[in-house]
């Protein structure tokens, strides 16, 4: 890199980082004297050196005001690397501020199996009040084969064979892998059809809860209407959805 262009990428002008080159160079000299030294319009000479008194990097004579001299180069770049920090630290803290943090809440595509009940495994070992959860075999699979996630679903599923909150859904309701899985009314796995979503603490998650259920809803009531359910057994049924 030319001494002419060195301060260009520090947020100079090329004719300010030029006259800045050719001061520490021939030393101090008027304004009209640098611009026939660089070969510029004394105009644009002199408006160069205004910016660069402003940005302190040249000072003027005290005697001959007409005079410009440069700052040395190692004060200079101290200095700049200084406001340089400065700003980058206060521009990081105006773009944290501005910015909801990714764990406070985010949503991520997937597009595996595998990803999805990674995520919904570590969505369960989080939940502290409510799971509601539809899974195909594969997926009920897959869960098995993960530590701890089968007590976790035991332990969710409670000691009822009533308790809507995990069901046995049969292998031909599905087409394709499926997982529907809400948590504490705020964070959720949904995929199928080699594709789907995760949300953590999202407003949408208390939707998506209300969706699982409905369909929990409609297969336990499907499944007691083929046992001839009374009407008072599909109330208490419908009752007892999360």
């Amino acid at each position: 890199m030319a001494a002419k262009d060195a301060l260009v990428s520090l947020g100079f002008t090329a004719l300010e980082s030029e006259i800045y080159a050719c001061l520490v160079r021939e030393g101090s000299m008027s304004g009209y004297r640098v611009a026939q030294t660089i070969g510029k319009p004394a105009a644009n000479s002199y408006k160069a050196l205004e910016a660069l008194l402003r940005k302190g990097a040249v000072v003027q004579d005290d005697v001959k005001k007409k005079s410009y001299a440069p700052i040395a180069p190692e004060t200079l770049l101290t200095r700049l690397n200084k406001e340089f920090e400065k700003n980058r630290t206060s521009a990081l803290k105006a773009f944290k501020d501005a910015t909801v943090p990714a764990s406070l809440s985010k949503l991520v595509p997937v597009g595996t199996l595998d990803q999805a009940v990674t995520y919904a495994s570590h969505l369960l070992s989080t939940a502290e009040k409510t799971v509601v959860l539809i899974a195909s075999k594969a997926v009920m699979d897959a869960f098995g084969a993960l530590p701890n996630i089968p007590n976790l679903l035991a332990m969710t599923n409670g000691d009822s064979s009533e308790d809507p909150r995990v069901i046995e859904i049969p292998s031909e309701a599905f087409d394709q892998d499926t997982l529907e899985l809400v948590v504490d009314h705020c964070s959720a796995v949904f995929f199928t059809a080699n594709q789907g979503f995760v949300i953590e603490n999202h407003p949408l998650g208390a939707t998506m809860h209300q969706a699982v259920v409905c369909q929990i809803g409609l297969y336990q009531v499907d499944r007691k209407l083929e046992e001839d359910a009374s009407r008072k057994q599909l109330a208490r049924l419908i009752e007892n959805l999360p």
